[in-house]
This record gives C-alpha cells, structure tokens and sequence, in this order.
C-alpha cells in the first residue's frame, strides 16, 4: 500500500501528463502552417520566438490576408500556451519532488529552475503578444525584439536546468533510460544556445524536448494505470 503523499504525486503527474499532451495537440493544429518563415525554420512559433530582427517577422507582417492570418493563429496558439506551462513545469518539478523525498540533493536544487519556467514562459508569451499587436497596428517592433530574446533564453535555460537535475537524480537512482533522456533535453537546449540558435539546430532541440515530455508524460499515466489496475506501482 502506497502512502498518501506517493498518491498524490502519482495523481498529479498523470493529470499534468495528460495536459501535456491535451495541449500540445491542440497547439500543433492552432498555430500558422503558413507564410515565409526565416530560411531553416519549420516551425512558426520557433522562428518568431528566436527572432532577433524585423525580417525575422516578415511572414506575420503586413496588411495581406495570409499575414493577418498568421497572426490570429498565432495569438490563438499563445493563448492555449498560457496554460502550457504550469502542464510541463508543473510535470517536471513533480518528477523532482520525487527524488528529493528520497533524500537527493542535485533533484532539491533544479525545483527551484522548475518554478522559474512558469514566470519565464508568461513573459515570454506576453512579450510575443506585444509583438503581434504591434504588427496589427502597422508599427515596427523591433524595439521589443531584445526582450523576446531575454524571455526566450530564461525559459530555456530554466528547462534546462532543471532536466539537467532530474538526469543527475535518475543516474543515482539507476534509472539509466529515464536519465538519457533528461540530459539529452537539457544538452539539446545548451547546443542551441551555443549555436548561436541556428534554427536547424533549434528545430533538433525541440524535437528532443518532444521526447522528454512524451516519454515522462506517458510513464506519468501508466504508473498511475498500473496502481489503479493492481494497486501496486513503482514511484521511484
């Protein structure tokens, strides 16, 4: 019989895995497919989160229909990323609140990164709400492009970091697979910031941070299937 406590963090981590999912789907179909990204981008949302100048923009930019369009979509994607954030930071300071109960130390440091992804997210989405605003309007916003990039790199970085504790946690648990897979997601964002965010190498980096949150997501859900099925689970 699990304690009350593993209950909780059993619950939690399954109905933050199945938010993950929930509102990574409904992101993947809301935001642009269209329009003139910058040359190496796939992804419309990468290519106005790591932009750096206008010309970065200019597939949301002017008065045409598919520009207006991609704005609206765009907007409509970042208000369902609103709620991303506490899903996925939510998910990954639960995943170390586990290992700190059993007494790790690397694990107790990265929930104070995993907090930090929530407000670094927030600004960064209203920062890129900014943006779009301004471009409904007609007027420049490469003014606000600086703070993007700021937003942009915390949000990253605190992912980062706090994978990076998770990965440390699971290799002294013996937990190899779960482990490889959280430093592979810290590592990727720290090659991006290298790269100087070469958005091949950004396009990877998301991919691998896909993995990482499918795969907690997913484990999230079965344990809980699994407890619920048999009563028995393996937390840690």
């Amino acid at each position: 019989m699990i304690n009350r406590h593993d209950q909780i963090l059993i619950r939690a981590s399954a109905f933050l895995g199945m938010a993950i999912i929930t509102l990574a789907g409904i992101m993947m179909f809301i935001y642009p497919k269209t329009g003139d990204l910058p040359e190496g981008y796939r992804s419309a949302v990468l290519a106005f989160e790591f932009a750096t100048e206008e010309a970065d923009l200019l597939f949301m930019t002017g008065t045409e229909e598919n520009a207006r369009q991609n704005r609206s979509d765009m907007n409509r994607g970042q208000n369902v990323d609103m709620l991303f954030p506490f899903a996925y930071g939510g998910l990954i300071l639960f995943l170390l609140l586990n290992l700190t109960r059993m007494g790790l130390l690397v694990p107790k440091i990265g929930i104070l990164f995993a907090i930090a992804i929530i407000p670094a997210d927030l600004w960064e989405n209203l920062v890129m709400f900014s943006i779009t605003a301004r471009l409904d309007e007609g007027l420049p916003a490469a003014d606000l492009l600086p703070r993007l990039n700021v937003a942009t790199w915390l949000k990253w970085w605190a992912i980062s970091l706090a994978a990076f504790c998770l990965s440390v946690g699971y290799f002294q648990k013996k937990k190899i697979l779960n482990g490889v897979i959280s430093l592979l997601a810290s590592g990727g964002i720290a090659i991006a910031w290298i790269s100087g965010a070469n958005p091949p190498v950004v396009e990877g980096m998301v991919l691998m941070l896909s993995v990482f949150f499918g795969y907690f997501s997913f484990l999230s859900i079965y344990r809980y299937w699994r407890w619920k099925k048999t009563g028995i689970v393996q937390i840690r």
